[in-house]
């Protein structure tokens, strides 16, 4: 039987916690005097499903206590941005089926992000934005057709955005400024119905594709400090602030 959601907790400005085993909802935990979590303190927490707003909430977090939030099969709401989180990002949390947002910006991760993250179909929004994460994006991030937010911004990231994230069919935001990627920009993102496309002060080469003519709902464009040629697309030159 599935066990009922009996409480939503908020913490803010508290000292200690105890967390009821039937907790559903985790949220507000930032500016706490808290300095630590013990390990296994999402062990009997199968019926969490919300886990959000941990901003500036526990300066000892390791990445024990993200390992441990596997055990909430029913996880959709992610959010640990704005802590000392460090080490490798867990690959664990690709088996978090239900996952739609996961918030992993500004901690110390490092290392590359886990390949199992294709295997999160739901997910709606990834942000990695100022961590050392590092290495390539994974080619399974090809195959998250829900995912509409994506930010590796200053990162360490390097390599090239992948063609086949023109198959991101609604990706709204690709946020990949500050980092090292390079070589030519797909024209396969001139495909989707991005809003935003901020790409400055990476090391992309070649030029504007004119495929990027067709991002009618594009209100932001940065490609400032890259290695790119040439002038953009009449129409996107037309509709932008640049």
């Amino acid at each position: 039987l599935q066990t009922a959601c009996l409480h939503t907790l908020k913490w803010d400005h508290v000292s200690s916690f105890d967390i009821p085993t039937h907790t559903c909802t985790i949220r507000h935990m930032y500016h706490n005097k808290i300095t630590s979590f013990p390990a296994d303190i999402f062990k009997p927490l199968a019926s969490l499903a919300d886990l959000y707003d941990m901003h500036e909430t526990a300066y000892s977090m390791t990445i024990n206590m993200v390992t441990d939030v596997k055990r909430a099969p029913r996880l959709s709401l992610s959010d640990f941005n704005d802590n000392l989180l460090t080490g490798s990002i867990p690959s664990s949390l690709g088996s978090l089926d239900a996952l739609s947002y996961l918030v992993l910006a500004q901690n110390q991760f490092t290392g590359p992000v886990p390949s199992s993250f294709g295997s999160l179909d739901g997910l709606y929004a990834a942000y990695f934005v100022a961590t050392s994460v590092s290495g390539t994006i994974p080619p399974g991030f090809r195959s998250l057709s829900n995912l509409a937010l994506m930010s590796f911004a200053q990162t360490t990231l390097s390599g090239e955005i992948p063609p086949s994230f023109g198959s991101l069919r609604n990706l709204q935001k690709l946020l990949l400024s500050s980092t090292q990627l390079s070589g030519p920009l797909p024209s396969s993102l001139g495909s989707l119905p991005l809003t935003e496309l901020v790409l400055g002060s990476a090391q992309f080469s070649g030029t504007v594709p004119l495929s990027f003519s067709s991002l009618s709902a594009l209100t932001k464009l940065k490609l400032y400090d890259n290695d790119l040629t040439g002038s953009l697309p009449t129409n996107v030159s037309a509709q932008l602030p640049l």
